[in-house]
């Protein structure tokens, strides 16, 4: 990406440190909107003796995704299926090495060339 590219994470430590570029932190300790929110509270089918994970219950893709718009996702935390609403014909999901990564397909601050070049198709 460019330097003024905006990528997603749920590990915002050495990611954003050692990348350089903005971050949003889907896990919300460094973004306003998600600090104030009320922690999610366990579903009807979870242990509510180990749901407790302090840090990790405040997050929302219709924020983080929605209305952020990074142009690569990284990472991811929780229920995959609200993140997929908001990138549903926006991203476009590529390897890195052997991880997943999601790319903004409208962004010009995503070096296309350079990423294509190295991309091996995903296993089936």
């Amino acid at each position: 990406t460019t330097p003024d590219a905006k990528i997603a994470v749920t590990w915002a430590g050495a990611i954003p440190y050692f990348s350089g570029r903005y971050v949003v932190d889907i896990l919300g300790k460094t973004d306003k909107v998600i600090a104030h929110m009320e922690m999610r509270k366990p579903k009807a089918d979870d242990n509510k003796w180990t749901f407790f994970l302090p840090g990790h219950l405040k997050y929302d893709y219709r924020h983080s995704i929605g209305e952020l718009k990074p142009d690569a996702v990284l990472q991811f935390w929780g229920d995959l299926d609200e993140a997929n609403e908001y990138m549903a014909g926006k991203y476009i999901k590529l390897m890195a090495g052997d991880k997943f990564i999601f790319l903004r397909t409208d962004s010009d601050k995503v070096l296309w060339s350079k990423f294509m070049q190295n991309q091996q198709a995903p296993p089936q």
